[in-house]
């Protein structure tokens, strides 16, 4: 048999090297996947977590998802935990309540003290069960018998306010003040309301104050305004104008409504800071725009009588009229005076 031309023989032999790619590439894409399996299945359900935790903290969700899932069927607890949390906040997955609860509820019942906090939480909020706040104090009672912080915060707040238990402050401040301790913000600002009502445990200013402190430098926003009013009434504190301006200032720095408010008073009053009418009004300005009744009818009163902004009988009435329709005596007896009382809008 003659010998094929040198360009023929090239030709079959690139034709034999796609095909061998061909049946080779085939070959592997079952072969591959099987051999992941067969590797992944062979790890440990510990090996598994910590692979998927080396994703999760990559922020590659999606390839740390069946890896937690492989190791949460092997009944490891964080995994089940870690996966719940990540059907309840859609991380590497479509947002699932019910998937949460049910893998919380697998953790939550191995003893996981994170496991245990989120399904309390799942049946406080009614996300993927239905509300149901005696469950709810349950696995928050399991969690926080563990140190849980905010499992124990939680469960102070729902003996504060009757929810799924019965009312009980000295409960409520003994488990607020367990999560204090451990630095929490929200337990160290309602430990402090405790002391300053004087519920659950007895009144004492100064503890109040001292707690409240620990939170407002945490920038826990309630606290700060509460503190600012301490150290303004020298209560639990010495008065100090000063100080109370400070803490008011951080408070309205993220909003507060009463803050503004009450600095808006500092300002036209000059306690602790120079009288200023024009920055009074200013923060009356934000915090009538954010609803406040009385910081309404203090921005009325401005305008009527010129303080700090342009006389203005037009947007007095408004701003008054606004405070009068929250019951606002003040601005209804401005009202009166005006001759305006009448037609006021809801």
């Amino acid at each position: 048999m003659p010998a094929l031309p040198s360009k023929l023989l090239a030709n079959k032999y690139h034709c034999t090297i796609k095909c061998f790619k061909r049946l080779l590439c085939t070959a592997l894409s079952f072969v591959i996947p099987l051999f992941i399996a067969t590797n992944v299945a062979a790890y440990s359900s510990e090996d598994l977590f910590k692979q998927a935790g080396d994703l999760y903290v990559g922020g590659r969700y999606k390839e740390a998802l069946p890896l937690y899932q492989k190791a949460a069927e092997q009944r490891h607890a964080d995994a089940q935990a870690t996966l719940a949390y990540m059907y309840c906040v859609g991380q590497g997955v479509p947002q699932n309540y019910a998937l949460g609860v049910q893998w919380s509820q697998k953790a939550a019942e191995q003893g996981h003290a994170e496991g245990q906090r989120l399904l309390g939480t799942l049946y406080y909020l009614g996300q993927g069960v239905p509300p149901n706040y005696a469950l709810a104090a349950k696995w928050f009672q399991k969690a926080a018998e563990q140190g849980e912080v905010e499992a124990q915060w939680r469960l102070g707040f729902m003996y504060h306010l009757a929810q799924g238990v019965s009312q009980n402050y000295t409960t409520a401040a003994n488990w607020y003040q367990k999560a204090a301790e451990q630095g929490h913000p929200v337990a160290q600002n309602l430990l402090g309301a405790l002391y300053h009502s004087g519920q659950g445990v007895s009144q004492n200013y100064a503890l109040a104050a001292k707690w409240y402190q620990k939170a407002a430098e945490q920038g826990e926003a309630e606290a700060q305004v509460i503190l600012g009013d301490l150290y303004r009434l020298g209560h639990g504190v010495s008065q100090n104008y000063t100080t109370a301006v400070n803490w008011y200032q951080k408070a309205a720095g993220q909003g507060q409504v009463q803050a503004e408010r009450i600095l808006g008073v500092m300002y036209h009053k000059g306690q602790g800071v120079p009288q200023n009418y024009t920055l009074a009004a200013q923060w009356w300005q934000k915090a009538a725009e954010q609803g406040d009744a009385e910081a309404q009818a203090f921005l009325g009163g401005a305008y009527r009588l010129g303080q700090g902004v342009p006389k203005n009988r037009d947007l007095a009435i408004q701003w008054f009229k606004k405070a009068a329709a929250q019951g606002n005596e003040v601005a209804q007896k401005s009202l009166n005076l005006m001759g305006m009382l009448l037609g006021i809008p809801e």
